[in-house]
């Protein structure tokens, strides 16, 4: 408890500095004030040292000092060594041993006391004991009553708190066995069987007896046939014989056997079946996936694709060559990744065209283009391919500008460049509250982590 003075005195040290820094604190905290103070107390020692640097530093020293000086007052509180007694286990615990400090005219050692679980009076003893003799009976038959026992008996070989040892004998083990369990051999009128218990707790023990009237346990319908058909079975034959007969009659009716294989073949057919229907399922939602995906990354490349048009033509091309230079550029993208047959790099190429739909589809129209169809039909075939409605729309401005000239096509081309940046801010103001809403249960999760390491050990502390 003597290091409390080394606490207040941070703490008068922190008073002081706040009286003295009062006046930089206009418009600002007391800590930003106090870092204020302190850099034009340093100024020239510490240049590297910012004001907020100093103000958080000052906090922080401030927290652990208190909280150091909670830790010091609990530890007070719960040190009863220091009170001339330490406590030593319950009964049933473990031997533990304690590490204490020892302080003899300045010099101080450390001492570690090994202390055993505490015995139990004798009085407790015995009530121990009285406790686990009224508990036992209910314990061992359940809900059965004593004079009509047609269910297994629970026999426990420790009951109660403190724990009482339990050693179990029956007088008639072949109706009764020594797990409690009730044997085939008991006669329909039930029979009288005496349960001792032998109870022990450290050197006191203590026997009770129950008497109990057993009788044939209750089947269930299914347990009585099983039975029935098990004695006819023994019945018919003899142990010698590898052959056993089946009985032809079962409670007076015919009986038609079957190992059960049969169905075999029906089970591995259903499943089979069950197995197509997912395989189908799963290739066509990795198909709506895929779809899903490509339409996203069509609009992801829909701006750039318009806006890279719209600049070339203002350069002074046309529209198909504005077109050919897009692809290849874009093929040249594609000749960046190695030929060879490696998998790293034919992910990569792969991955790369399933992000730029768009810019493939631009590739493709062209070499259609080269390839004989007309422009006409190689941009109404862009808009088929592409199926959302700013590629059709694009393809339709596309097919206009064929007929109407390319002033006409300039102007449509920048209205609709406008148009495809403002859908690309909503689309990234949409993914990022998509993100935000992703990230949520991750900083819930920090946060539930962060509490319980700040409260658990106080709890523990405090309690």
């Amino acid at each position: 408890m003597e290091t409390y003075g080394i606490y207040l005195g941070v703490l008068a040290a922190y008073g002081i500095l706040f009286v003295l820094s009062h006046r930089f604190a206009k418009g600002q905290g007391i800590f930003d004030a106090a870092a204020e103070y302190l850099q034009g107390k340093w100024r020239g020692n510490a240049p590297f040292l910012s004001k907020e640097a100093v103000s958080m530093a000052l906090k922080i020293f401030l927290a652990a000092d208190i909280l150091a000086m909670l830790a010091v007052w609990n530890a007070g509180e719960e040190d009863t060594a220091a009170k001339g007694y330490i406590f030593r286990e319950e009964n049933g615990g473990i031997e533990t041993e304690q590490t204490l400090y020892l302080d003899r005219n300045g010099k101080k050692d450390s001492v570690r006391i090994s202390l055993s679980p505490r015995d139990l009076t004798g009085r407790e003893v015995e009530a121990a004991l009285d406790r686990a003799e009224q508990a036992l009976p209910k314990k061992v038959l359940g809900k059965q009553t004593a004079e009509d026992v047609r269910a297994d008996l629970q026999l426990p070989d420790r009951i109660g708190d403190p724990e009482v040892a339990v050693v179990w004998s029956v007088d008639h083990p072949e109706y009764v066995d020594w797990d409690g369990k009730l044997t085939d051999q008991i006669p329909e009128t039930g029979t009288d069987v005496k349960l001792t218990a032998e109870l022990s707790l450290g050197e006191a023990v203590r026997e009770m007896t129950m008497e109990l009237t057993v009788y044939p346990r209750r089947l269930t319908a299914d347990q009585k046939l099983e039975k029935t058909v098990n004695q006819e079975v023994k019945d018919r034959n003899h142990q010698t014989e590898r052959k056993v007969r089946l009985p032809e009659q079962v409670e007076g009716q015919k009986a038609v056997w079957s190992s059960g294989k049969e169905e075999d073949g029906i089970r591995i057919l259903a499943l089979g079946l069950l197995a197509v229907f997912l395989w189908i399922y799963r290739a066509k939602k990795k198909k709506e996936d895929a779809e899903e995906d490509r339409g996203k990354y069509l609009g992801y490349d829909y701006p750039e694709l318009v806006s890279r048009l719209v600049l070339l033509m203002n350069a002074g091309m046309s529209a198909r060559m504005s077109l050919e230079q897009i692809a290849a550029d874009f093929q040249r993208h594609l000749a960046a990744f190695p030929e060879q047959k490696r998998r790293a790099s034919a992910d990569r190429k792969k991955n790369f065209l399933k992000h730029h739909p768009g810019f493939e589809a631009i590739l493709k129209t062209v070499l259609r283009m080269r390839n004989g169809v007309t422009e006409l039909e190689a941009y109404e075939q862009l808009g088929r391919d592409c199926r959302l409605p700013e590629y059709k729309t694009f393809s339709d401005i596309l097919i206009r500008s064929s007929t109407k000239g390319g002033r006409e096509l300039l102007r449509m081309l920048e209205t609709e460049a406008e148009e495809a940046e403002t859908q690309r801010r909503n689309r990234a103001k949409v993914l990022g509250e998509e993100a935000g809403t992703k990230l949520l249960l991750p900083m819930v999760l920090m946060l539930v982590v962060i509490m319980s390491v700040l409260m658990v050990p106080a709890i523990l502390n405090f309690g």
